[in-house]
């Protein structure tokens, strides 16, 4: 929420899976006006570097939205410079048109889109956000089109023997492979750039930016995508919120269709096999873990179930 507006803001987020925390650019931080929840000296290594970099930085706390209007609490260090900008690859037209046929809520628009993530979100926060209720698609390219709560995101690797076709232009698969390699460098806090020829940079750039950036909105531009979340969130808003004598009253967004949590009996199952193999050969261990089982049977912790389909 964008306190000079008051409106809902949309920010630049970026997946590290290889950053341990989440961070916020202490210039949003700022025109956001986020109150500092405490400090922090961190210590900071860059990939394939020995030198390790102290700074300190606050602790924020960021509050947002999903694309079914449910709010998310972040929970940030702010930073300086996150990266620089990263420029979004055109996806092929294969890969298009099989969207297209999903008739998923995705937009692809087929323009190179230039952005400077805002917020970093490493592993301590980011698979919060990645939807087990939905399946992965694999596209014709061999990307991976993967659902979050922000939306669905292109991922992944392409096909070696169509990514060679894709980059004749820069001389042969060797250095395709070198503009794909995942070096986190790109995107460290480190005040000073990663030096690379200008051509190879643009080219690493657009590359590498697949396995981070999302994809927009299906058949509507990206304004109206936003335009329709921002909708949403504030409806739910008005229509469930109540005036009462001692205040207000407002609902939780949740989501009307609840997901349905698997049993995981195959797994206990497997554990218990694995737990028998290993411990049938001590008598007296067995018997004390008998004594527990007995002794929760007796206290109603556990129950014997007759059905084992159950």
């Amino acid at each position: 929420m964008d306190p000079s507006t008051g409106e809902l803001r949309k920010i630049s987020i970026l997946f590290d899976t290889g950053a341990e925390l989440s961070f916020i650019e202490q210039a949003l931080a700022n025109e956001l006006g986020l109150q500092e929840k405490g400090k922090a000296a961190l210590r900071l290594r860059t990939f394939g570097s020995n030198q390790v970099q102290q700074k300190d930085s606050h602790r924020v706390t960021l509050n947002i939205w999903d694309r079914d209007g449910l709010p998310l609490t972040l929970d940030l260090f702010t930073s300086d410079i996150l990266t620089k900008p990263l420029s979004s690859p055109r996806v092929s037209q294969g890969d298009v048109d099989f969207i297209r046929t999903l008739d998923f809520p995705v937009s692809i628009n087929g323009q190179t889109i230039v952005t400077k993530p805002q917020v970093l979100l490493g592993c301590d926060q980011l698979w919060t956000l990645i939807r087990d209720d939905q399946p992965q698609i694999r596209l014709p390219s061999g990307l991976t089109l993967l659902p979050t709560r922000l939306g669905h995101l292109l991922t992944g690797r392409c096909d070696p023997t169509r990514k060679a076709e894709q980059v004749t232009n820069v001389g042969n698969e060797d250095r395709w492979f070198q503009f794909w390699t995942l070096d986190t460098q790109v995107h460290t806090l480190s005040t000073e750039p990663f030096e690379t020829p200008p051509k190879e940079e643009e080219l690493w750039e657009r590359f590498w930016a697949l396995e981070t950036a999302g994809t927009e909105e299906f058949g509507v531009s990206e304004k109206n995508v936003r335009s329709m979340v921002d909708q949403q969130v504030w409806d739910n808003f008005r229509n469930t919120v109540e005036k009462r004598d001692d205040g207000y009253y407002v609902r939780l967004p949740w989501k009307d269709i609840g997901v349905e949590l698997p049993d995981n009996r195959a797994i206990a199952f497997k554990r218990l096999q694995s737990t028998w193999n290993s411990l049938h050969k001590d008598n007296t261990l067995l018997d004390r873990y008998n004594d527990i089982f007995e002794e929760q049977l007796q206290a109603n912790i556990i129950e014997k179930v007759e059905d084992e389909s159950q």
